[in-house]
Formats: structure tokens, C-alpha cells, sequence
């Protein structure tokens, strides 16, 4: 004991100080025993409550869901079943008993047979109906679940497009709404994911099944399952159209429990579900905005593995990672009182923009919005979407592009209610940022385009600070668009690859104008008015090449230029538009002579022009010459006068560039080369608009060859050919037996005209056919025998001569008027076209060869002609 005090005592001084200390202790003791207990308390607290806060919202939720199942199983129909007589056309084998409901359903058949809808007894679609609105598409029916009355009727063509079917069934029905479908003609050729999507709402499993042509008929309940839809599909197989779907038998409503359906709801969060991300003062700005503005960021982003940015009032709710943000089109809606109302993204490069349409339709007065586009946005922006924009004030959304997806045409049209007035600019790729206001008058103040160039890299970022008046006034003048910049071309590319140089920086900005007419003595010919038709294959960069040449072609005139496509060749119908050519649409077909068959009636049996006595042909993968239009005006008057003349073609099948050739001379023929040529109505009337799979069903290279339809006997008919083409037929793609023939006819170096306006020499014996024959015998009796021409018999070759403009000839031993061996040798010899098992091309009464090569002309006949008599 006494050495415990001696320790105090030497410790702390003494008694008193030691009880101090341990009182302090105590005291300490008891501070941070009072801290933690209440700290865990209140974590208890926390804890408790968000348990509480989850189990409350999930108590909310699944009284709500257990209400509504309540009501499904509760509410009794207040129809009554007709297990009665049923209306013509209605009636089904089988017998419908209690709560069951009659129905029937019948897609159509071709263009023929008309979809039938009935149910409950009742029909309700039929031709026979005298206010039947049945159409090629979808035929839809909206019944109502609780009475089996019709809502709504109507037919949606989703063979051109569904936008205005996914839009009726996303924002126009009500859970619980009743859907009957039947197809007719063709439904699934625009059917995009987000229709189908939509439809399995309504319980359809088989909407994405559909294929071209297929017949489907289907009832469907708005908030039922996946698969409870009552769906049939008749599959085309390899007929023109599937035959009838039909589907009979009894149902009972609801077709399965029904769920609340909310479509978009991954498109947009609301302002309880907002969440926040960094905070920025002023959002960067360095000086705040006045007290009736607020500061915003926005930033587009520099390529696809960026990300796109807006701050508002200092925090910022599109981010990486914040609000769903990402490619496409980024919208923040802020209210009145600057606070944040919605966030919205929409991913315009792979889905259609009805969503964003939907959502710019549903804006409030006065709201402000925020856009921001990331990585690439316009592919889809329709034009609603853009006109919406412009009403909020934006002047540059119609100049976004390439990588800027699925805006189309009506999203575009809503971004003009906003104020847009540049959203009709947004191409591909371009960066956009832009504000509006619900209700501006005029255009936004706050918008710009950066422009993606046209190797479709990335453009320069966007990364603006602004302050935003909360009561966003308009502009009344619209800027001018950038001088020297062509948008239309610009968005093409941006969609569609393939197009080469057409597309490249240095070309993507030149106008597609048509040349002019340089020779004004020949404003007023009837060539320039003479319609020309197109007829093209599937090839998207031969039909480019040919619609460069003839745009090229001085004093054309865009209004008579129609260019033929398959009607499902939605792209190479966006390059005519481009071109500003019109366009005569062709059902699919399945081989090019179907094609071509259908084009000649539309240019000769048809409306489509103005006139059409003379037509002007060109075919698929054609390349033009500079004098294609004018070498027609040299001919044009000898052609119209002429009856014996069928038509002026543009090819010579023996133009190769070992004969060099003339661009002076044009011969008569008694062959039908085809390819790109002017053909008589009257031609086209007699000899081939009945005849057509007998006289043409082959490609003209293998000859035409017309029939009098009285005698059934060959029509010798006169064609004038230019001695150099005024036509390339590109390249042939040879897969066939007769490699051979097309290889030595087609894809041989061939020489074709590049002088721009040749003029023409001795037209005066192309007048008449007497004129000809007369002209070929004194010009026979007066020409230089070719020297040595046995050599090709006996050699395989010949030296030609080195004089100039002189006429040479050789008579070839023929055993009758149709012996044409001798010839083929000769033709070989001087680089002619030539094929052991065809005959020798570009003849003139069966045995009469004419051609130009190294400055002199060579005519070939045979010893049994008549013009050696």
C-alpha cells in the first residue's frame, strides 16, 4: 500500500490529482459510449427506412399489379356471345358455347382475293362491305374488350413503310384493346424490330416470321404474353403469293391475364428517376448567367469511344454512365423554373425515330430542350422528327448526317416546331448541338453543325458554355446555308457505300446540274424532248456511271429522263432522287428481260410522258459517250422519215480498239444491237408489244428478231450504227455456256467515242435504202481491191495499207447468198468480231460488212450479193 501512494504521489503529485484524472477518464468513457450507440442507432434508423421505402414500393407496386389482375378476373364482359345466325361470309364449323366469341379471319390472296374479318358473327371487313377499307399492308381492327365494338379500322401499307402502323398501336390503343389482322398484297417489306417488338405486346410470337408476299392473319389482346395471340402464317414458298391464311374457331376475352403495357419506357426518364452526375459551377462558364437564365455545357464528343456531356445549372445529367447517354440523340427538357424534367435518348443510327417523335409530340408549352448528338445520328431522323425540332427553334437540324441513323423526315419536321432551322442540313456523321423551346417564334439563337467530311470520318468536336434564358426567344432570319457544300450529296454517301469516287472529299460537293446546250441552234430539237428510259439492274455503281454520263449530256433535260428499277431497290431509288431523275417503278422480277419487258410498256403504253413516238433505251451497265444526245440530233430527221428504219443504235458490236475507227461515219445494218438505242412507238406497236417473248426474250446481242404478225414471217429492218460506239458496255460477268461469245463480243478493249461533237459525213446516203444500196454499188465498183486479202486464208493475217481516206474491198467467195464462212475468216483477220459458232455482227442485207480502220474504209461483200449484180 504505501508503495501504491509513494507511485501516485510520484505520477501525478498527489491523492487529489490522481482522482481528477480517473474522473476524466470516466467521463471520456462515457462521451464515446453515448457517440456510438447513437451512431448505430441512426444507421438502424437509415437501414430501417430504406427496408421500409423498398418494401413500400414494392407493396405499391404489386397492389398495383395484383388490382389490375383483379379487375381482369373480376370484370365480367358486358357483350353477349351471338351463338346465332351469322352474317354471309362468317361462318365457321365450329360451335361456340358459353362466354366463347365467334371469329374468323382471312388474309388475302394476290391482288384477286380480299381479306375477310368477322367475330362474334358480325363482319367487319369485306369487299363486299360498302365502306370497306381494305389496302395493300395491314388491315386493322380495333375492338374494344368490353363490348366487341369497333374503335377503330384502317389499313397500314408496311410494304413502303410501318411508321404509321407502330405508332397507331403504340400511342393510339389501350390495354386491353382487341387486335384483328389480316394481311393483303404484301405486308412485311418495312416491317422493321421496333413493329414487331411492339406486336408482342399484343401476344404475337409470329410477327417477325413474316416473310415477302407471306399471307397472316392474327387476334391479338394489348398486355397479354408473348405467344396468347391466336396467329396463322401461310408461307409463299416459290409461288408469286401465298394462298389465303385463315384462322376460325371460338375465343374468350381477355384472350390471357393482361399486364399494363408502356411502350418508349426505355427511351426516356423522368424527373423522379434523374440521376446527377459531377457537379461543375456554372457548368464551366466563368462568370454566372443573369437570374432569369441558367448555365449549360454541351459536348458532342470526339469519335465513337468518347461520350457526350450536358450540364445544366451546374450539374451535369447526360455523362458517361448518367441517363442512359450514348449514340444518337441526347434531350434534356428543363421546366420553367430551370429544374430538370425529363432525360431522353434515342439511338437514331439502328432504330426508327417514331419513338422520338412520339416523345417530341408530347412536350409541354414552353419547355426548353437540349440536344446533343453523339457518334452518329440522322441515318433515321425522319422528316416529322426534324419539322419538330424546327419548331423548338433549330435552324441546322436538316443538315445532320452519317452517323446520325434513323432520323427521317417527320422527327425532322418536329425539330422545326422547336426552333430548328438547320436540322434538314443533319447528314451523316455530322456532330449537331442545338436548343429550342416548345413554342418559339422563329428560329433558336443556340444551334450549330460541325460537318463530318466525306471519307465519313469523325467531325470536330462540339464543346460549347452558353447561358439559356428561360423564356428562349426566336430569330426571324434563318441563316444561310455554307456556300459550295451539297448536302443532298453529302447524305448520300454518308448512308450507302459502294459509290467510289463519286463519293470521295474532292467530288462530294460538286452539284449534279445538268449541261448545258452549247450549240443554240439546237434548243428547240425534238431529241432534247424525246423521253429516255433507264432500265437497270440491281447494280448500284453501273447505274451511278450511267446516270453521271446522261446528266452530263448537253441540252438534257431532267423531266424526260425515267429510270426503271425493282421496286424493292429502295437505294438505288434514293440515287435517282439524288439526281433529280424521275423514276418508273418496276414489280420484282426475276430475271433482267422481265424487267426490260415491263419497262418498254411503261414507256410505250403508258401516261408517263408527254410523248412517246420515239424513245430513247440505254440498258444496264452503260457508260455514255460526250456526244450521245448530239450524235442522235445528226440522225434524228433520216430516222423519222425513213419507215424502213427501226432504230439508231449508240453500239457497234465490231468497235474495237485495234480498228482505231471513225467518229464520222454511220452505217445502215439489218441487226439489232441493242443496248443504247432510239426505237420507233410505231416499231414498238407492230413488231414487239404482243410479240415480246418471241421475237426479244433473248438480250439483243443474240438478235432481235421481229415478226410480222400476219405472215409470221422475219421483218428486215434498218438500224443505224456509228462506226465508233457512243455507248461502253462495261465489263460482262460471264457465267453462262456462251463465255466464249460474250468474252470475244463484249469484253474485248473496245474503243468508244471521247471527241465532244463530231460532226457526221455522208448523211445524204443513210436517207432511204435505195439511197444506201445506190451509194454501196458506185462506191463498190470505184474501190481499191484490198492487195493480198488471200493472206488471211493462208496466213490468219493481213497487213493493212498505209495510205489514207481511200475505200478498199473484198468480195468473198460465198456458195449461196447465206454462206458466211469466208467472211468469218476475214473477220478474224482484221480484228472484227468473231466466233466459230455465231455469225459475223453489224451486216447489211446478210452479207455486207462495212468498217473503218487506220484511216481508210473497208467494204466486205459476198460474191452472191445483189449489190454485184
Amino acid at each position: 500500500m504505501p508503495n501504491i501512494k509513494r507511485l501516485i504521489i510520484k505520477r501525478f503529485g498527489g491523492t487529489a490529482n490522481f482522482l481528477i484524472f480517473v474522473l476524466f477518464l470516466f467521463v471520456l468513457y462515457l462521451t464515446a459510449k453515448n457517440y456510438f450507440t447513437e451512431s448505430s442507432h441512426s444507421q438502424e434508423l437509415i437501414s430501417n427506412r430504406i427496408d421500409s421505402g423498398i418494401k413500400n414500393s414494392e407493396h405499391v407496386k404489386t397492389e398495383a399489379e395484383n388490382k389490375l389482375k383483379n379487375e381482369n378476373q373480376e370484370k365480367k364482359p358486358k357483350y353477349l356471345p351471338n351463338h346465332g345466325k351469322p352474317d354471309p361470309e362468317c361462318e365457321i364449323e365450329e360451335k361456340c358455347t358459353a362466354q366463347s366469341v365467334a371469329y374468323k379471319l382471312v388474309s388475302g390472296q394476290g391482288m384477286d382475293k380480299y381479306p375477310v374479318i368477322c367475330l362474334n358473327g358480325k363482319l367487319l371487313l369485306s369487299k363486299n362491305l360498302p365502306d370497306n377499307k381494305i389496302g395493300r399492308g395491314i388491315n386493322l381492327i380495333v375492338i374494344d374488350q368490353n363490348n366487341l365494338e369497333v374503335k377503330s379500322m384502317d389499313a397500314y401499307d408496311t410494304y413502303t413503310d410501318d411508321t404509321n402502323f407502330y405508332r397507331y398501336i403504340t400511342k393510339n390503343t389501350k390495354d386491353g384493346d382487341i387486335v384483328m389482322i389480316a394481311s393483303f398484297d404484301e405486308m412485311a417489306n418495312a416491317l422493321r424490330e421496333t413493329s414487331i417488338k411492339a406486336m408482342e405486346s399484343y401476344g404475337s410470337q409470329l410477327f417477325g416470321n413474316i416473310k415477302f408476299r407471306d399471307g397472316f392473319v392474327m387476334i391479338g389482346q394489348r398486355g397479354v404474353v408473348k405467344g396468347k395471340a391466336i396467329e396463322y402464317i401461310e408461307p409463299k414458298g416459290k409461288k408469286d403469293f401465298a394462298a389465303q391464311a385463315k384462322i376460325t374457331g371460338c375465343a374468350n376475352f381477355p384472350l390471357g391475364t393482361l399486364s399494363a403495357v408502356k411502350f418508349m419506357e426505355k427511351n426516356v426518364i423522368d424527373q423522379d428517376q434523374i440521376l446527377v452526375g459531377n457537379y461543375l459551377k456554372n457548368c464551366g462558364l466563368r462568370d454566372d448567367c443573369k437570374a432569369e437564365e441558367f448555365a449549360v455545357h454541351v459536348y458532342t464528343g470526339k469519335n465513337d469511344r468518347d461520350e457526350p456531356r450536358i450540364c445544366v445549372d451546374g450539374r451535369y445529367v447526360i455523362a458517361r454512365g448518367i441517363n442512359d447517354a450514348g449514340r444518337g440523340i441526347n434531350i434534356v427538357v428543363v421546366g420553367n423554373g430551370k429544374e430538370v424534367l425529363k432525360t431522353a435518348h434515342f439511338d437514331t443510327y439502328v432504330e426508327d425515330s417514331t419513338n422520338l417523335e412520339i416523345f417530341l409530340e408530347g412536350l409541354n408549352d414552353n419547355v426548353v430542350i437540349i440536344a446533343v448528338t453523339f457518334d452518329e445520328a440522322s441515318t433515321n431522323l425522319k422528316h416529322l422528327s426534324k419539322l419538330l425540332f424546327k419548331d423548338l427553334g433549330s435552324q441546322f437540324i436538316d443538315k445532320f448526317s452519317f452517323r446520325s441513323g434513323w432520323l427521317g423526315n417527320l422527327a425532322r419536321n418536329l425539330f422545326f416546331d422547336l426552333g430548328s432551322g438547320l436540322i434538314q442540313n443533319l447528314k451523316h456523321r455530322d456532330a449537331w448541338i442545338f436548343v429550342g423551346r416548345k413554342g418559339i417564334d422563329g428560329f433558336s439563337p443556340i444551334e450549330e453543325i460541325s460537318y463530318a467530311s466525306a471519307d465519313k470520318s469523325f467531325p470536330p468536336v462540339l464543346d460549347k458554355k452558353f447561358c439559356v434564358p428561360q423564356t428562349l426567344k426566336g430569330m426571324r432570319i434563318r441563316p444561310d446555308p455554307l456556300p459550295n457544300q451539297n448536302d443532298r450529296r453529302r447524305d448520300f454517301c454518308s448512308r450507302y457505300d459502294g459509290y467510289g469516287d463519286f463519293c470521295m472529299n474532292e467530288n462530294v460537293d460538286k452539284p449534279l446540274n445538268p449541261a448545258p446546250l452549247i450549240n443554240k441552234t439546237l434548243e428547240n430539237h425534238a431529241v432534247f424532248k424525246t423521253p429516255i428510259f433507264i432500265i437497270s439492274s440491281m447494280s448500284h455503281t453501273s447505274l451511278r456511271m450511267t446516270l453521271e454520263t446522261i446528266i452530263m449530256q448537253p441540252g438534257v433535260q431532267r423531266s424526260q429522263i425515267f429510270v426503271c428499277i425493282d421496286e424493292k431497290l429502295d437505294e438505288l431509288w434514293s440515287l435517282v432522287d439524288l439526281f433529280g431523275f424521275r423514276y418508273c417503278k418496276i414489280e420484282s422480277s426475276y430475271n433482267y428481260t422481265e424487267i426490260y419487258r415491263k419497262a418498254l410498256v411503261q414507256a410505250f403504253e403508258t401516261d408517263l410522258t408527254d410523248s412517246n413516238e420515239n424513245v430513247i433505251i440505254i440498258e444496264e451497265d452503260l457508260i455514255l459517250s460526250p456526244d450521245f444526245l448530239y450524235f442522235f440530233t445528226q440522225l434524228y430527221d433520216t430516222f423519222t422519215k425513213d419507215p424502213n428504219i427501226a432504230a439508231i443504235s449508240t453500239w457497234n458490236p465490231n468497235g474495237f480498239t485495234q480498228l482505231d475507227g471513225s467518229s464520222s461515219f454511220v452505217y445502215r445494218t439489218n441487226e439489232f444491237p441493242g443496248l443504247a438505242y432510239m426505237l420507233k412507238k410505231s416499231v414498238y406497236d407492230v413488231y414487239i408489244k404482243d410479240s415480246f417473248y418471241d421475237c426479244c426474250s433473248n438480250r439483243a446481242w443474240y438478235n432481235w428478231n421481229l415478226i410480222d404478225k400476219k405472215t409470221k414471217q422475219s421483218v428486215v429492218m434498218d438500224v443505224l450504227v456509228p462506226d465508233v460506239s457512243r455507248s461502253f458496255r462495261r465489263p460482262y460477268d460471264i457465267s453462262s455456256d456462251d463465255y466464249s461469245f460474250l468474252n470475244n463480243l463484249i469484253n474485248r478493249k473496245r474503243r468508244t467515242n471521247l471527241i465532244p461533237f463530231p460532226e457526221l459525213v455522208e448523211l445524204s446516203s443513210l436517207v432511204s435504202r435505195d439511197s444506201y444500196d445506190n451509194f454501196l454499188k458506185k462506191t463498190l465498183k470505184s474501190a481499191i481491191e484490198f492487195p493480198n486479202y488471200q493472206n488471211c486464208f493462208k496466213m490468219g493475217n493481213v497487213s493493212l495499207p498505209q495510205t489514207t481516206n481511200q475505200y478498199y474491198k473484198i468480195i468473198y467467195v460465198q456458195e449461196n447468198e447465206s454462206d458466211l464462212e469466208k467472211l468469218k475468216e476475214l473477220c478474224n483477220c482484221f480484228h472484227l468480231f468473231f466466233d466459230q459458232e455465231k455469225a459475223p455482227k453489224g451486216l447489211y442485207q446478210n452479207n455486207v460488212l462495212r468498217f473503218h480502220a487506220r484511216k481508210n474504209n473497208y467494204i466486205f461483200v459476198g460474191s452472191k450479193s445483189k449489190l454485184l449484180l
